[in-house]
């Protein structure tokens, strides 16, 4: 490596270390107070069926450093209280005990519309804060002479790119926001739609939002410049001690076709359709995801390296038309 490249990836890691230290607003509409660091789903019940000796396996990107020979991504083992993908400053204190506080209580019940509703809103809602990282990363990039000086004006306007895109996508998910919220606070039944499906229990648990691109219909562009909120799947795979709950879902006024037909690929599974469908789901939709040690150990060692090879050539490929056309669950 020379030393214009070592320079460019120490500015770049001191960038990423002060986004890590945001303080962030809580989520909660008109609410100044600052937010806590809490997990989208909650510890007891849910992410301590995964945690054997206080730990699990979460996909997590790489150090800077280790990019060049590592991949962007790969697989790590993570403390509960520690999680990098499922514990993320949302709301404060006093928001994330009052809003979740349904879904906090046990047993569950997944069937209801609310329990859904708030499993999705908190997912959503981190998939927003992912967005806000990423454009205070993106801005912090535009601003740093080491970094503008030692790369070409290509890069420059490539960073501007991602930073009036974010910006519009941040728009966009606002909106979306809006009416998880005014669904919540009215106790409507009536923008969402939501299955919930059981299964066996698998240790994995799941809690993303994704939106799937149809690149040929000018979705991005319609979304981002004429205020359309892009179609959006919610996902949740929930583990309990014997079970695990899928719940997905859509808005009606932002759904289409696949979307649909998404949704009921979830019914109805045997044991491999259901490895096969949360594959697809980790290794091409979705990065908010951990799974047990025990059960990552099982899983075979050419199978790992293959999601990881997929993860490294396709992370900005969002288009409906990728698949892993593998199980990599197979034991």
């Amino acid at each position: 490596m020379n030393e214009p490249d070592l320079e460019i990836l120490i500015a770049s890691s001191l960038i990423q270390k002060k986004c890590k230290e945001i303080k962030w607003k809580c989520l909660s509409p008109l609410c100044t107070e600052y937010s806590i660091n809490s997990h989208l789903l909650q510890r007891n019940g849910i992410l301590n069926v995964l945690a054997e000796n206080g730990h699990f396996i979460e996909i997590i990107p790489n150090d800077l450093f280790k990019i060049e020979k590592e991949g962007l991504m790969d697989f790590k083992k993570v403390g509960i209280d520690n999680t990098y993908t499922l514990a993320q400053p949302l709301f404060c204190n006093k928001h994330d005990s009052e809003t979740f506080q349904t879904i906090e209580k046990h047993p569950i019940d997944f069937s209801l519309y609310k329990t859904q509703l708030l499993f999705s809103y908190r997912a959503f809602c981190g998939e927003l804060r992912k967005k806000q990282n990423l454009l205070e990363l993106h801005k912090n990039i535009l601003q740093s002479e080491i970094i503008q000086m030692r790369c070409s004006q290509d890069y420059t306007n490539t960073t501007k790119s991602v930073i009036a895109e974010t910006q519009k996508a941040i728009e966009d998910l606002q909106l979306m926001k809006s009416h998880f919220e005014d669904e919540i606070a009215n106790n409507l039944n009536s923008n969402f739609i939501f299955y919930t499906f059981s299964y066996d229990i698998i240790k994995v648990s799941i809690s993303a939002a994704f939106n799937p691109i149809q690149d040929n219909k000018g979705e991005i562009f319609e979304a981002l410049h004429n205020g359309i909120p892009l179609k959006t799947v919610f996902i949740n795979v929930i583990p309990q001690e014997d079970k695990l709950n899928v719940i997905v879902g859509y808005h009606k006024n932002y759904c289409n076709d696949w979307i649909i037909e998404y949704v009921k690929s979830w019914k109805d599974l045997d044991k491999i359709g259901l490895q096969n469908n949360l594959t697809d789901l980790i290794g091409a939709k979705v990065e908010t995801w951990c799974m047990a040690i025990s059960l990552f150990e099982t899983i075979k060692t050419p199978n790992k390296e293959a999601l990881k090879k997929y993860w490294n050539e396709n992370m900005t490929n969002f288009s409906i038309e990728q698949k892993v056309t593998f199980n990599f669950f197979e034991s």
